[in-house]
C-alpha cells in the first residue's frame, strides 16, 4: 500500500498544533507568567497572569525586548543572558528583580530555556514567579526570630541578675548571721557551760557548720562569685573541680592562656552553657572523664567540651518526636543570640564532642560572623 507523502506531514502538523494548544492551555491557567522570546530576545508570547504580576497586559509586552524589564543594576547580567542562551545554556535565577508597570520592583524567580533545533537557536521560553510577598514574609519572620532571640537573651540575663542578687543576699545576710552565731556558740563552749550541755552545744555547732557549708554551696550554685571576681577561665576551673567532687569523675581544663575579653553577660552565658553540658555528661553519658579546651582565635573563642561516654546516634537522637535534643537546641539558640554557633559530633560507643564558637566583643548586637571558619 502506497502512502501519500503529505500524510506524514499532515499528521506531524496535527501533533504540533495539538502540542501548541496544550501548551497555551497550561500557560493561560498558570499563576506564574510563562513567556517565549525569539532569537533577538523579543517577546512573542506572554501568558495572561503577567497582568497580575507586573501590571502589563500581554498585548503591551509582545513585540518588546524582554531585557527592557530588567533593572539597570543587572545590565551586565542581562548582556550575558542572550549570550548564554545562544550557547544553548539555560538560566535559572532566584531571587531577581523586574520592573513593574508602575515603576516599582518585583522580587521574582525566573528561568529561561533555549529552544534549539538542528543546532540552530530559535529563541527561548521561560517562567517568572512573583515572590515579592514571600520575601516580605521571610524578612518579617527573620525580624521576629531576631526579636525572640533578643528577648531570650534578656530573659536569661535578667534571671542571672536575680540569681546573683539572691546569692549576694544569702552571703551578706544569712551567711554572715550563721557565721556570727557559730562564733558566739564556740565562745560559749569555750567558757563555762552547765554540766550535760556540752554535747548539745557541740551538736548545734556541727549543724551550724553544715548549714554554712550548704549556704556557701548554694551561693556558688546560684551565681559563683569567682566568675565575677577572677573571670571566665578561673570559673571554669572551679566548675571542673566542683563536678569532680560532686560526681567523682575527672574534668581536665586546657586553655591557650591568651586574654579573652568577654563582657560580663557573655561570660555568664558561656559559663552556664558549659555547666549544663558537664551536668549532662555526668548524669547521662556514663563517661569516665571529660575535657574542656578553650582557645582564642582572631575574632572569636572556640570551646570544646568532649567526653569518653556512650555517645549517641546523632540522626536518630535529633529526629525523635520527644525531642531529647532540646537541650542542644536551647544552647544553639542562646549562642545565636550572642552571634555564636554550636556543632555536635557523636557516635554510639565513641563519646561526644560539642564545639562552641563565640565572637569576641564588648557588646550585644554585633553583626554575626561567617559560620565555622576553617582556621582561627
Amino acid at each position: 500500500m502506497k502512502v501519500h507523502p503529505n500524510t506524514g506531514r499532515k499528521k506531524g502538523d496535527k501533533e504540533r498544533i495539538r502540542g501548541e494548544e496544550c501548551f497555551r492551555e497550561i500557560a493561560e491557567r498558570s499563576f506564574d507568567t510563562i513567556y517565549i522570546i525569539d532569537p533577538e530576545g523579543v517577546l512573542t508570547y506572554v501568558s495572561p497572569s503577567v497582568k497580575k504580576n507586573t501590571g502589563y497586559s500581554p498585548g503591551e509586552l509582545v513585540g518588546r525586548c524582554f531585557l527592557d524589564f530588567i533593572p539597570e543594576s543587572y545590565s551586565k547580567q542581562s548582556k550575558n543572558v542572550m549570550k548564554r542562551l545562544r550557547a544553548g545554556k539555560p538560566i535559572d535565577v532566584t531571587p531577581a528583580e523586574i520592573i513593574r508597570k508602575n515603576g516599582s520592583m518585583a522580587q521574582v524567580e525566573f528561568n529561561i530555556f533555549p529552544i534549539v533545533k538542528a543546532g540552530k537557536f530559535l529563541g527561548a521560553q521561560g517562567m517568572i514567579r512573583d515572590i515579592t510577598q514571600r520575601k516580605l514574609n521571610e524578612e518579617k519572620l527573620l525580624r521576629y526570630q531576631e526579636q525572640l532571640r533578643s528577648l531570650t537573651l534578656e530573659l536569661i540575663l535578667t534571671e542571672e541578675r536575680e540569681r546573683r542578687k539572691i546569692a549576694v543576699n544569702l552571703h551578706d545576710h544569712i551567711g554572715q548571721q550563721l557565721a556570727l552565731a557559730k562564733m558566739k556558740l564556740e565562745t560559749l563552749h569555750n567558757g563555762k557551760v552547765h554540766f550535760g550541755q556540752d554535747r548539745e552545744v557541740k551538736e548545734i555547732s556541727r549543724i551550724l557548720a553544715e548549714t554554712i557549708r550548704g549556704t556557701r554551696s548554694l551561693i556558688f550554685e546560684l551565681s559563683p562569685p569567682i566568675l565575677y571576681e577572677l573571670g571566665f577561665e578561673a570559673a571554669v576551673e572551679w566548675l571542673a573541680e566542683s563536678i569532680h567532687e560532686q560526681f567523682h569523675f575527672q574534668v581536665d581544663v586546657k586553655s591557650d592562656n591568651r586574654g579573652k575579653p568577654l563582657n560580663e553577660e557573655m561570660q555568664v552565658m558561656i559559663f552556664q552553657i558549659i555547666r549544663e553540658l558537664l551536668l549532662n555528661i555526668a548524669k547521662h553519658s556514663r563517661a569516665r572523664g571529660a575535657k574542656i579546651g578553650i582557645r582564642r582565635g582572631r575574632s572569636h573563642i572556640r570551646i570544646l567540651v568532649e567526653d569518653n561516654g556512650i555517645g549517641f546516634d546523632g540522626d536518630e537522637y535529633f529526629s525523635r518526636k520527644s525531642a531529647p535534643g532540646f537541650g542542644f537546641f536551647s544552647i544553639r539558640e542562646r549562642l545565636h543570640s550572642l552571634g555564636g554557633d554550636l556543632r555536635v559530633e557523636s557516635e554510639a560507643g565513641k563519646g561526644t564532642s560539642v564545639h562552641l564558637r563565640v565572637p569576641l566583643r564588648t557588646g550585644i548586637g554585633i553583626k554575626r560572623e561567617k559560620k565555622w571558619e576553617s582556621k582561627s
